[in-house]
């Protein structure tokens, strides 16, 4: 009974101390600063494939999406797709619509601005199917193990119409600051979707013995859906004898 005592006040000790440790803490940008940018524009009829996968474990950054279809011979499709993907940039105009620098509240480490325009009419081309379709699942995740929030949103749908607006922003490099407005990582996801055939969404908030967040929206028919996820948590304070990120221009 004495060995049970002392593993289970262990086992409190322990999960105390992963409690402790799940404060947020600034992530600190990569000396040699990175970036990718996607800027794409499509229109026509035919056989659809698009995919992606983008991993930055120095900035706690995980996205992937894949999406494929037919529009029949007598459908369309039209899709612009403005990305960025950044670990910090000299300070900028502005104007720009990447303006960094690190400090700035409306700063992004990723950002992803969509719309698609989809109407399946005829027989398919290159997959033989009596109808098109257009068929996809794309996923943000911030990971915990890396630095982030822990927060993550997965979007899947199979439709034959659909009308998509979709912004998708992920900031993780923000520091700490002593006054307001305070400084915080965040995942947001916004989408608007006017669609026949099938959409839904889940995503997902935990920290160990502190948070467990989920939430599930699935629809089936013809139907209109405007939406928008955030998750935000504010940067701690370091702790006396830290190292703290020095940000801004390097």
């Amino acid at each position: 009974m004495k060995k049970i005592g002392i593993f289970l006040a262990a086992l409190v000790i322990a999960m105390f101390l992963v409690g402790t440790v799940a404060a947020m803490k600034e992530i600190c940008p990569p000396d040699q600063r990175e970036k990718f940018c996607e800027e794409s524009a499509v229109q026509g009829v035919g056989y659809i494939e698009y995919s992606k996968s983008i991993l930055d474990k120095a900035i706690a950054v995980d996205v992937k999406e894949y999406m494929r279809g037919e529009t029949g011979e007598n459908g369309s499709f039209a899709m612009t797709i403005s990305e960025v993907m950044t670990e910090g940039t000299r300070v900028g105009n502005a104007s720009y619509k990447y303006y960094d620098p690190i400090n700035a509240t409306d700063f992004n480490n990723f950002a992803c601005d969509k719309m698609i325009q989809f109407e399946a009419k005829g027989k398919g081309y290159g997959l033989n199917v009596t109808q098109g379709f257009l068929e996809g699942q794309s996923s943000y995740k911030s990971p915990r193990f890396n630095g982030g929030i822990g927060a993550e949103v997965e979007e899947n749908y199979f439709v034959t119409q659909m009308q998509k607006e979709e912004l998708t922003t992920m900031r993780t490099t923000a520091v700490y600051n002593k006054t307001p407005p305070y400084n915080a990582q965040q995942l947001q996801f916004s989408t608007r979707n006017a669609f026949i055939g099938e959409w839904g969404t889940d995503s997902r908030w935990k920290k160990v013995c502190t948070k467990d967040i989920e939430h599930h929206q699935f629809f089936r028919g013809d139907f209109q859906v405007d939406k928008t996820l955030v998750f935000k948590e504010e940067v701690t304070e370091p702790c006396k004898g830290e190292v703290t990120c020095i940000c801004g221009d390097c």
